[in-house]
């Protein structure tokens, strides 16, 4: 039997051990975040080495996702009032049931409603993305504090590492006036 490292994020390419006797079971601890495959042949009484070893591959994976952007960025303001609200994972994320994801006016703790999707190229976001985006359901007010928060109970990467709870704010564009000639203000919004 062998193992061998498909790829580890601390190295630059793959390596591989020389076929040696196995005991059973055989266990492998403390190895580094990264991919792996096992592989074991047969030998004969006669010497003759199977070419066709029986392979198991697997990951390791101890680090948990975090948010890497969001848009609007973090205490952004003259956001537009009908903006989407996208956040960015630091890799591949799965959604527990539940809320995971509350967009709040900040001065009455309003909860606001929308739907939350992600990209075409991913079909659901129970099923695997690295982005989320909330799109409100109406257009935010104007000249508004508005808070995110991310729950760290419902997102967690494939192998299960919880997200760390995330939470950001953003302010809405004021209302403008325009005004005309003639004397009288029109919303321009």
């Amino acid at each position: 039997c062998k193992i061998s490292v498909i790829s580890v994020s601390n190295l630059s390419q793959s390596a591989s051990v020389e076929w040696g006797i196995c005991s059973y079971p055989t266990n492998y601890s403390g190895l580094a975040d990264g991919t792996y495959q096992f592989s074991v042949r047969a030998t004969d009484v006669a010497g003759n080495i199977d070419q066709t070893p029986a392979t198991y591959s697997w990951t390791v994976d101890t680090i948990a996702p975090t948010v890497s952007t969001t848009v609007p960025a973090n205490t952004e303001t003259e956001v537009k009032t009908n903006a989407k609200i996208e956040i960015n994972f630091s890799e591949s994320i799965k959604i527990g049931d539940g809320f995971f994801l509350e967009v709040r006016k900040l001065s009455s703790g309003e909860l606001i409603a929308g739907v939350i999707s992600t990209p075409a190229v991913i079909p659901t976001p129970q099923s695997g993305g690295r982005n989320l985006v909330f799109t409100p359901a109406s257009k935010l007010e104007y000249a508004t504090d508005y808070t995110v928060l991310v729950s760290a109970e419902k997102i967690a990467d494939p192998a299960g590492n919880p997200l760390e709870a995330y939470s950001f704010g953003f302010k809405t564009e004021p209302l403008r006036w325009m005004i005309k000639e003639s004397g009288s203000a029109n919303n321009i919004a």
